[in-house]
C-alpha cells in the first residue's frame, strides 16, 4: 500500500510524470520479489 501511496504522491506533486512514477513503481515491485523470493527459499534451505 505504502508503494501506491509512494507512486502516486510522486506524480501528484509533480516530481515525475506519470509513465516515469510508473517504472519507477515497478521496479520497486521487481526489487521486493526478489528480496522476498530469496527470503522464502534461504527458509526452505535453497539458495545455499
Amino acid at each position: 500500500a505504502l508503494l501506491i501511496l509512494a507512486v502516486l504522491g510522486t506524480i501528484y506533486l509533480g516530481l515525475a510524470p506519470p509513465t516515469e512514477a510508473a517504472a519507477m513503481g515497478a521496479f520497486a515491485m521487481l526489487l521486493l520479489t526478489l528480496a522476498w523470493s530469496t527470503k522464502i527459499a534461504g527458509a526452505k534451505g535453497g539458495l545455499k
